[in-house]
């Protein structure tokens, strides 16, 4: 879905029932998304594009993904403090793009797993 031009509304949770969802990017579009906190995913992605969404927060039910390698949030409005519970929760992590936000005071965990590629 990267790249088009859509136009709306974009809710997470239209995509909660998607079992074998393994991939997702969205990256680039021209919705307007929408959080919610209170839902888990039936899925387990491996990747998420969300680049240049105009993201102000880092999805929720990124906590319960523990199997996903790749993450790319970059060029959005994320703001606040590094979020240490992207690398502490998915253990599986090889690759997380966070570059062009504002987030600040970082403060990585002890054990970063599998991170291979941090670029903030």
């Amino acid at each position: 879905l990267s790249d088009n031009n859509f136009e709306g509304l974009f809710s997470f949770s239209s995509i909660k029932d998607l079992s074998k969802l393994k991939v997702l990017k969205l990256s680039s579009i021209k919705l307007e998304t929408v959080m919610e906190n209170s839902w888990r995913p039936e899925f387990k992605l491996r990747v998420i594009e969300l680049r240049d969404c105009n993201l102000e927060k880092i999805p929720n039910f990124l906590r319960y993904q523990k199997d996903i390698r790749l993450i790319d949030l970059s060029n959005n409005k994320l703001s606040g403090p590094f979020p240490t519970w992207i690398l502490e929760n998915n253990i599986r992590l090889e690759v997380l793009y966070l570059q062009y936000n504002a987030l600040h005071t970082l403060r990585l965990p002890r054990r970063v797993h599998n991170l291979r590629l941090l670029d903030l």
